[in-house]
């Protein structure tokens, strides 16, 4: 499953994770915009909770760089993508497993 956020002149972006996946999960992210990203995780709906609570991945802090890919290995039900300042461009996501 492929998806794309977009970034015009924001900071940061929610992103639900695929809930239909199977036990194994690896997720590839490409950061195609002007700012490197850091992204935070939750386990609780970014759909439905008003104000989910975020953290660093179990595998340690994600920060991806303008024009790198980065990858999580564990099921998360949302991330937040928070840009080092106003980002212009995309975020490409795949989710397998």
């Amino acid at each position: 499953m492929s998806s794309t956020l977009t970034f015009a002149s924001e900071t940061t972006k929610n992103f639900a994770a695929n809930h239909r996946r199977g036990p194994e999960y690896n997720a590839t992210i490409q950061n195609l915009t002007d700012q490197s990203i850091t992204i935070t995780v939750t386990n609780q709906s970014v759909q439905h909770t008003t104000s989910p609570t975020f953290d660093t991945p179990a595998a340690g802090a994600l920060v991806i760089a303008a024009g790198v890919i980065g990858t999580i290995t564990a099921p998360y039900k949302g991330w937040l993508l928070t840009a080092a300042g106003a980002a212009t461009g995309t975020v490409e996501i795949t989710e397998a497993g």
